[in-house]
């Protein structure tokens, strides 16, 4: 897992973007970690991480679309009292 300054990631795989904005690449685990909630609580910490930090105007994750798994858990995440998607 790495969360990144879009800005500054040396492939540009995000594209020209503004400055402070992050995004969170992750590869988490092998088929038998599936399951073990390794991988919520590792995206919990990496989300409140990147919130927490005021130079950061937003951060973007690109799940696969077949995840749906993971889309799942993104589109769950509150944020105060608002209900929102974070890709």
């Amino acid at each position: 897992m790495q969360i990144i300054d879009r800005l500054l990631e040396d492939s540009h795989y995000w594209g020209e973007v503004s400055p402070n904005l992050g995004a969170i690449d992750i590869w988490i685990g092998e088929a038998d970690d599936l399951r073990k909630r390794y991988c919520t609580e590792m995206m919990k910490q990496a989300i409140d991480r990147c919130l927490a930090s005021p130079e950061l105007a937003a951060i973007n994750i690109d799940p696969l679309d077949a995840n749906v798994r993971a889309r799942k858990f993104y589109e769950k995440r509150t944020f105060d009292e608002d209900f929102c998607a974070v890709y």
